[in-house]
């Protein structure tokens, strides 16, 4: 969508954010087209602007990583769930085993 102002042309971009949602950029820019990999950034105004296309690769974390996460979930719902001082310390030993680097 392009709208006037008295002295730019101005377009309107619907930008897909890489943690959901979107955001509407209107800017006087005119480098930037479709398929673009750009960053918005927002404080007072909001600018717009290209940037290589390797920051809009979505970065998967390895499986095993996955799986370590929520090993040591695991570990600290069976602390919080302990209710003897046995079930305390074996809790304790494991979260510390599954969660410390």
């Amino acid at each position: 969508m392009e709208l006037s102002s008295s002295k730019d042309t101005l377009d309107q971009y619907t930008v897909q954010l890489m943690e959901g949602g979107v955001v509407v950029i209107v800017t006087e820019q005119e480098s930037i087209v479709v398929g673009d990999c750009v960053v918005v950034e927002q404080g007072k105004y909001a600018n717009i602007r290209r940037v290589s296309v390797i920051n809009c690769v979505v970065k998967q974390q390895p499986e095993h990583h996955v799986t370590a996460a929520s090993n040591c979930q695991k570990a600290k719902d069976e602390l919080n769930s302990a209710k003897t001082d046995k079930a305390i310390n074996q809790a304790v030993i494991k979260v510390r085993t599954l969660c410390e680097d």
